[in-house]
């Protein structure tokens, strides 16, 4: 809530035990659920070393009409890692992917002119993650790809977009037998799972689908009879936009001896300007995605960052003496909006810059 003294949010950085390709942590402070950067009183990023009561730097949070600040970052050189503040205005939106063009990319390739021409991110996800994608106005349309593999011939998997609306009540569904509605389209039903890549797609005109959709679930079916998930291997679903650019990608661990599958669901939020990518993994029964209502409506009941906490293990990171440093954030009472920056993630997805 912002309205307790001390640190609000803290994000602790292993340095010692950060990957050789990592070359940039880069930092940025976002109004998330509403309200501009100067509604914060007294906003200021504490720089920590090895333990919380160890500062070392502090960067106030600029007082700015907009929402989205690039503030600081940790940059690899041949003796280390050196902070380095980033003197930048804000810029609009409520999310680092609003500002990851061009005023973050401008700033990595000022850094490390190797770097692409354009940046782009890729999330691994695990079970329960959420990922948010791009403003929709900036987006415009996304395609859920989804692939596995079968052992043996003959087993006939399909792929469904099931749409509710804010109350849980089913809208519309699109799958092989209505390849087109709401602005979906199923690119058709692939008998054999042969090849490599997505087996089956849909393609999301995010714009076009009507308001009262609140979420979209994807599912995958056993279509033969007697068969379960126990024959399917390295079921995964994958989020990309009109470029081709992967957003984010969820692969199956784990086997059932169920037939169906409720893999994914995209979400509304922040009031319909973008939405949300949750991972489920959900094994269902029924060889048709009409079987799997009753339990996608379970969970379109709960919402995807609660249902991401109970799904998920926090992950818990301790420092150790001279291999780390803290970025912390600290402020009194919004006095409009709520608090700067977004609640303390639980996910355990990975991001790559690209």
């Amino acid at each position: 809530t912002g309205d307790r003294t001390g640190l609000d949010e803290v994000i602790w950085a292993g340095l010692a035990k950060m990957p050789e390709k990592v070359r940039m942590l880069v930092f940025v402070v976002a109004a998330h659920s509403g309200g501009h950067l100067r509604d914060v009183r007294n906003g200021v990023i504490h720089i920590l070393e090895e333990k919380k009561d160890n500062e070392i730097g502090r960067l106030p949070i600029e007082q700015s009409q907009f929402e989205v600040d690039v503030v600081a970052a940790m940059v690899r050189t041949a003796g280390g890692w050196e902070l380095q503040a980033i003197d930048e205005p804000a810029q609009e939106g409520q999310h680092f992917m609003d500002v990851l063009e061009p005023t973050m990319g401008n700033f990595i390739r000022k850094v490390i002119p190797t770097a692409p021409k354009r940046m782009k991110v890729a999330f691994a996800m695990d079970k329960g993650a959420v990922v948010d994608l791009p403003e929709t106005s900036s987006l415009q349309g996304i395609t859920a790809g989804l692939g596995w593999d079968v052992l043996g011939r003959g087993v006939d998997l399909d792929v469904s977009a099931v749409l509710f609306d804010g109350q849980a009540q089913l809208v519309d569904t699109v799958f092989f037998g209505k390849l087109q509605s709401c602005g979906l389209v199923h690119s058709g039903d692939n008998l054999t799972g042969a090849g490599e890549g997505d087996d089956e797609q849909i393609k999301c005109n995010l714009d076009q689908v009507p308001a009262r959709v609140e979420q979209i679930f994807f599912t995958v079916h056993v279509y033969t009879k007697g068969v379960t998930f126990a024959k399917v291997s390295n079921a995964f679903c994958r989020i990309f936009d009109t470029t081709g650019a992967e957003l984010a990608r969820y692969e199956l661990r784990e086997a059932g001896n169920e037939s169906g599958l409720i893999m994914a669901r995209l979400f509304r939020e922040q009031g319909g300007q973008r939405w949300g990518f949750q991972a489920l993994g959900t094994f269902s029964r029924g060889s048709m995605w009409r079987d799997s209502v009753t339990d996608m409506v379970a969970i379109a009941r709960q919402a995807p960052r609660a249902l991401q906490l109970r799904t998920q293990t926090t992950l818990q990171f301790s420092g150790a003496a001279g291999d780390g440093v803290t970025a912390a954030h600290a402020a009194a009472p919004a006095v409009a909006g709520g608090p700067c920056g977004r609640p303390g993630g639980q996910g355990q997805e990975k991001c790559v810059v690209q």
